[in-house]
């Protein structure tokens, strides 16, 4: 994917889970900006009030196929 692309879909996801998280970024190969993204890594610091694992999955579905589905991992 391009890098363009990766950054509207990474700032797109900030921004559905932005109430539900004190800090959030986009990292690894966007964050280095390389023109060609195989991923988005985003890192996220999640508010005390509470957001179920499988609520931030439901999200993270509507970017793509879910191809890793960990307890601290989520590839889509």
């Amino acid at each position: 994917m391009e890098l363009e692309k990766a950054k509207q879909i990474g700032n797109e996801v900030l921004e559905k889970i932005r109430p539900y998280i004190d800090q959030g970024e986009i990292a690894g190969s966007i964050r280095r900006n390389k023109q060609e993204v195989h991923d988005i890594d985003l890192v996220i610091e999640l508010k005390r009030v509470f957001m179920s694992l499988t609520d931030i999955k439901k999200i993270l579905r509507d970017y793509g196929r879910v191809v890793l589905d960990g307890e601290k991992l989520i590839r889509v």
